[in-house]
């Protein structure tokens, strides 16, 4: 990036990074100045099957196309967390810490409401039942 700035606030990522590495680099340009500066990202499952062709379309060794994909797998694992990423990402560079959240992750701060689809399934399934599996327009 080139950035060399105290100053930066905020770093948007539009796509998926090629790894943790990468992302910790770049988002790291962020708060360098002990403010408060956030980070974020937007990717979709399309970045993640790019990303992926082309690891595997590419003339590298089996070992490094391996490497690789170990790596994306390491980053969409900490992309889609619902724990502390701040521990996710220091596992990923073997630090470990006693503390289970750090309290300043988007996790830690607003933790993600997980919720068990069971019976919202059940839902579904009842209503195609009883609709005779028959919805949308009606032809008469």
């Amino acid at each position: 990036m080139g950035i060399d700035k105290p100053d930066v606030r905020f770093v948007a990522h539009l796509d998926l990074p090629k790894s943790i590495e990468a992302y910790y680099q770049e988002t790291g340009r962020a708060g360098r100045d002990g403010k408060p500066s956030a980070a974020w990202m937007a990717y979709g499952l399309s970045d993640i099957v790019q990303q992926r062709r082309m690891i595997d379309e590419s003339t590298g060794s089996d070992a490094f196309k391996r490497v690789s994909i170990g790596k994306l797998d390491a980053l969409v694992a900490l992309a889609e967390t619902v724990h502390c990423r701040r521990q996710r990402l220091l596992g990923y560079f073997g630090e470990t810490r006693t503390e289970q959240s750090c309290g300043n992750c988007d996790n830690c701060l607003t933790p993600p409401r997980v919720r068990d689809g069971k019976v919202l399934a059940q839902k579904l399934l009842s209503c195609v039942y009883r609709t005779g599996q028959r919805f949308g327009a009606m032809h008469l």
